[in-house]
């Protein structure tokens, strides 16, 4: 796939997430928020990612400082 095909399906999917108040996306062990969609810029993680929301702090199994989760359910 071209860089201007990512660039397209990144501001599709955007625009989708943004007009269903989602705010961002999370797959097995990788999440990112709307403002920052794709920043490994992995295809193939792209296929695997869903729609999710964010959650302040590090989860305990994560290790790795982050200020962020994307998780499934959206916190109350």
């Amino acid at each position: 796939m071209s860089c201007e095909s990512n660039l397209v399906i990144i501001s599709m999917v955007h625009s989708w997430l943004v007009a269903n108040d989602y705010d961002g996306l999370y797959c097995d062990g990788c999440g990112c928020s709307v403002d920052d969609l794709w920043p490994c810029s992995n295809v193939e993680a792209m296929l695997t990612c869903r729609a999710g929301y964010k959650v302040a702090g590090c989860q305990n199994d994560c290790g790795e400082g982050c200020d962020f989760h994307i998780v499934a359910e959206k916190p109350e």
